[in-house]
């Protein structure tokens, strides 16, 4: 692409489908991963199961990107969602926020994400006031990804281009 086309709409350029992105950020993001535990301060919270909802957000190696569109090329999702799942039920915990440090510690470990978002949600928790849900947040990088790195991975991706 010359100059003069990189400033035209793509409508107007010879051809559209020649034009190469610079890609900055890969992210995976799960939404509504469910699964019922025993968690809560209380002994009464941890005596029958509950509802728990987790939204994960993944940001992965840019070299992870698939160049084709091959299924056994991406990472899989369905990998990340068990792996919730399987540690949000394998043992009870009385504060959400150690669950929630977990999930983070295992989706890095368990995967080759860089940074990771965990949103854990649980609902009708016991309260005075009438409250239909309560939820945290916690996010986490991999050791050597500095904080103000792992920031802009939320904003800006990450510092390596990867062009398709």
């Amino acid at each position: 692409m010359n100059s003069a086309e990189r400033f035209m709409p793509w409508s107007l350029r010879a051809s559209p489908m020649a034009v190469s992105a610079a890609l900055y950020s890969y992210r995976i993001y799960l939404d509504g991963i469910r699964f019922r535990a025993r968690h809560g301060a209380s002994e009464a919270e941890r005596g029958l199961p509950q509802d728990f909802v987790v939204d994960l957000q993944v940001t992965l190696p840019i070299e992870q990107l698939p160049a084709t569109d091959h299924r056994n090329r991406v990472y899989d999702y369905d990998a990340l969602a068990n792996l919730v799942v399987q540690e949000g039920t394998a043992r009870s915990y009385k504060l959400l926020e150690t669950l929630a440090r977990r999930l983070i510690e295992r989706v890095l470990q368990d995967s080759p994400a860089l940074a990771t978002k965990v949103r854990l949600r649980k609902f009708g928790p016991p309260t005075t006031a009438s409250v239909d849900a309560v939820a945290i947040e916690l996010s986490g990088s991999m050791p050597g990804v500095s904080p103000s790195d792992a920031a802009s991975f939320d904003d800006h991706g990450a510092a390596s281009t990867y062009t398709s």
